[in-house]
């Protein structure tokens, strides 16, 4: 369905007779991605769960607005906020890959009150050296004006090509160019505004926050990602309920790479949770 919030379209896939009924659980996708990126697992998590599957903004069928404002982490908790609101939802499991984790990060601190859990896959926490943040800072806006002097095509085949995916060569073939001209139906001024307004670089340091977390958390990285790994590891000290599960053989994108494995991950933390 097409939800209006704010002039804005935001493309969104439910079972509108379960999310009152069941718990629902977010789904929120990484840059380039999309919501068919999850529905591998619509019908296989426990059955008192209801997914909830959200294009964020500049990506899929949702708005891909012009300017960067509303690309920012304030704009984006805010649009979730009152989705989350517009489907009468009170308590809510957000699960955020990447570029999703870190929205699912900032919108649970910014309303802790609404979230039952978290799982982050392959999360950033922010970053802590300032001069890597404006390398970072920088770094986007390249890739941002790299989008604007290609095809859409070409940037998706660059960012497959990054050493943070090197991993996804083992899969088949027709399975990464299935995935690849997905993505590659998104907006460039999207996709553009997504890095320049929701930077890592922008990110709130939340090594530095981490013990405020009292939620329930499952960090879910990739055995071959060591950078991901290695944030899970150095933050789950603060994290007075979190868990970190590693997957072997696996990269950045865990659930593309290992869906079955993803997937118990999941069901098993969420039935530990009903407990």
């Amino acid at each position: 369905m097409i939800l209006k919030i704010d002039n804005l379209e935001f493309n969104l896939d439910f079972n509108e007779r379960n999310i009152q009924s069941k718990i629902p659980i977010i789904f929120l996708h990484g840059f380039t991605g999309n919501i068919n990126d999850w529905k591998f697992l619509e019908n296989k998590i426990p059955q008192n769960y209801s997914p909830i599957f959200i294009d964020l903004i500049g990506h899929g069928k949702t708005s891909s607005p012009g300017n960067a404002k509303f690309y920012s982490s304030k704009s984006q908790v805010a649009f979730l906020k009152k989705i989350i609101d517009e489907l009468d939802l009170t308590k809510i499991i957000i699960c955020g890959y990447s570029m999703g984790g870190r929205l699912a990060l900032d919108f649970a601190f910014e309303f802790p009150k609404n979230i039952i859990a978290l799982i982050l896959e392959s999360t950033s926490f922010g970053i802590e050296d300032e001069i890597e943040r404006k390398e970072r800072l920088a770094n986007d806006f390249k890739l941002s004006e790299q989008i604007k002097n290609s095809t859409i095509e070409e940037f998706i085949n660059y960012w497959f090509s990054l050493p943070l995916f090197q991993s996804l060569k083992k899969l088949p073939k027709d399975g990464i160019e299935k995935s690849k001209i997905s993505r590659a139906q998104n907006s460039k001024t999207g996709l553009r505004n997504s890095l320049i307004g929701f930077s890592t670089g922008k990110m709130k340091n939340y090594f530095q926050l981490g013990n405020n977390f009292t939620l329930n958390i499952l960090l879910i990285t990739g055995q071959l990602d060591k950078k991901f790994t290695q944030i899970g590891k150095s933050i789950l000290p603060n994290l007075l309920n979190g868990k970190l599960e590693v997957i072997n053989d696996a990269g950045h994108n865990t659930h593309l790479e290992k869906p079955e494995e993803f997937l118990k991950l999941i069901n098993t933390f969420l039935l530990n949770i009903e407990k």
